[in-house]
């Protein structure tokens, strides 16, 4: 059916952030949320890491183009 929206499946990742949240290294993708949540926990804890919202800061000059 030609013109008919595709509907994908929802992929669930697990990133590594810098400070500011701009640069970002991905460690997988997951079918399921509790997957993401399991992986997320065991990197946190082996690496010593706070598990955070990927929230970047936006510079001045973003601000101004706004």
């Amino acid at each position: 059916m030609e013109g008919q929206p595709v509907k994908l499946p929802r992929v669930y990742s697990v990133v590594l952030l810098n400070k500011t949240h701009r640069s970002k290294i991905k460690t997988g993708g997951f079918d399921s949320k509790e997957e993401a949540k399991d992986m997320l926990i065991k990197i946190s804890e082996k690496y010593s890491k706070e598990i955070v919202k990927y929230n970047p800061q936006v510079s001045e000059r973003t601000r101004s183009r706004r």
